[in-house]
């Protein structure tokens, strides 16, 4: 399968904007103009967004597969309503990542098998030690490991709609972490 994002527009769009705002109007996209930059280092960055987008659009499957696993687990609701917030935010990085990458001249071809997007989790293990084992994995380790690389590129980025984008998207990894320490 190769990976693909869309817009369904109509309500379903104003509905997305009315969460987030249309970041088509928040963000200075026009500013970057890939031919102020050699053609390699635009393909480079067109790649780099694209496999941006797709890295959030599987945290955002795997993001709800843990609020399963927490509903199985009959975890606290405070904690599981703080999690229900993160695939919608995964979503919204899909889209500024793939905007990104239009700006740089497209989305570049990435295939996937759509059945691995699914993090398998061992059965033997009840659903709390199941929804204990993706907190860790998926919060403590991997946004763990994101945001500080995140939060590095936001710093060292040049370009204000990157570093605008960056920043938003640090701002809500951060939680992710956290989420998982509580």
């Amino acid at each position: 399968m190769l990976f693909e994002v869309g817009l369904a527009g109509g309500t379903a769009r104003r509905h997305w904007e009315g969460e987030f705002g249309d970041m088509g109007e928040i963000f200075p996209w026009e500013s970057l103009r890939p031919e102020d930059y050699p053609p390699e280092l635009v393909e480079r960055a067109r790649i780099g967004w694209t496999q941006n987008a797709f890295n959030e659009f599987v945290t955002c499957t795997v993001m709800g597969q843990l609020l399963t696993l927490m509903g199985q687990a009959n975890v606290p609701l405070d904690l599981w309503a703080i999690a229900a917030t993160f695939p919608r935010e995964e979503l919204l990085h899909v889209e500024l990542c793939s905007r990104i990458a239009m700006q740089l001249g497209g989305g570049a071809p990435l295939a996937y098998e759509s059945d691995e997007l699914v993090y398998q989790m061992d059965a033997s293990l009840s659903p709390l030690e199941q929804c204990n084992e993706m907190v860790v994995r998926l919060l403590c380790v991997g946004e763990g490991f994101s945001l500080p690389m995140l939060a590095g590129s936001m710093r060292a980025a040049t370009h204000p709609l990157i570093k605008q984008v960056l920043t938003r998207i640090v701002k809500d990894e951060v939680m992710h972490g956290r989420l998982g320490w509580l």
